[in-house]
């Protein structure tokens, strides 16, 4: 779990306009079915854009329906602005993205029930599943990993070794005896010696960006908590000015992905929770 200068900067917000409110870090689609149709209100403009029109709009402006609001303080020229940029998905978008994922979990699934499946044929080993999966809608790329069902312990070996108590010698005829106890068989649930289990690596909180096909730099965050509020800084050592992206929201996996067209080559990303730095990283 996580804990809890600059010329210029741009910090991206939600757009009270939406009727879903989507955070900047939604993560970014493959082309959407719907962009260009009779219901995109901004046909032409591509998904993360400013649109044309709204580069330089007042700090409380409201921006309309399917933009969310970039504020931009510009110290040196000194002046603070905002700008408006789309984040609009269609309905046929959503649709194709539930059922993406619905597809995705069916996969990890059949993978965890596999890993089962051959640790109860081979009790007391453990026996992990890859599996491999291309996303196309609510997120890009390909994820590759694997899952490990918990193993089965192994019963008791037919051959252990009992050892037999001495027989008593005939007791003289005014002698009294007074029998042990005879020792109960043992309970079906027997504690029997645990078996050892490697642990799985997992990831700790992390951020890095890498440049995309299309000329854009895909930023990705992974922690340990989902729907956490974040935010990311980005610096040059050679520039006057510092980016930042506020407002974020990791996913249900505590995930975020976005797009930006803005060049990080050189950058040093800083990501921070409350007045905590989590995770640092160098863009080459």
């Amino acid at each position: 779990m996580m804990r809890q200068h600059a010329h210029r900067f741009i910090a991206f917000l939600a757009c009270a306009a939406l009727a879903v409110a989507v955070p900047v870090g939604a993560a970014q689609a493959s082309t959407d079915p719907g962009w260009g149709g009779p219901d995109d209100p901004w046909p032409g403009v591509s998904f993360g854009a400013v649109i044309p029109g709204y580069e330089d709009v007042p700090v409380d402006f409201e921006c309309p329906y399917g933009s969310g609001k970039a504020l931009i303080v510009d110290i040196g020229g000194g002046r603070t602005y905002s700008q408006c940029f789309k984040n609009w998905h269609s309905a046929e978008w959503h649709r194709l993205a539930a059922e993406e994922q619905a597809a995705y979990e069916a996969v990890r699934q059949a993978a965890y029930e596999e890993s089962l499946r051959l640790n109860r044929l081979n009790p007391g080993t453990q026996t992990c599943v890859p599996y491999t999966f291309e996303w196309q809608w609510s997120r890009s790329g390909t994820e590759s990993g694997g899952i490990c069902a918990n193993p089965v312990a192994a019963p008791p070996g037919d051959d252990t070794t009992v050892t037999p108590s001495p027989t008593p010698a005939p007791p003289a005829d005014d002698t009294t005896v007074t029998p042990s106890p005879t020792p109960a068989p043992p309970a079906d649930d027997t504690v029997i010696d645990p078996i050892e289990i490697d642990p799985i690596e997992e990831p700790v909180d992390s951020i890095t960006a890498v440049p995309t096909a299309n000329g854009r730099w895909r930023i990705t965050v992974t922690t340990e908590a989902p729907g956490t509020s974040l935010r990311i800084s980005a610096r040059h050592p050679a520039r006057s000015h510092r980016l930042a992206w506020r407002g974020l929201v990791t996913d249900g996996d505590g995930e975020l992905r976005f797009l930006t067209t803005r060049d990080l080559s050189g950058y040093r990303l800083r990501l921070v929770v409350g007045d905590v730095t989590v995770a640092r990283t160098q863009v080459s």
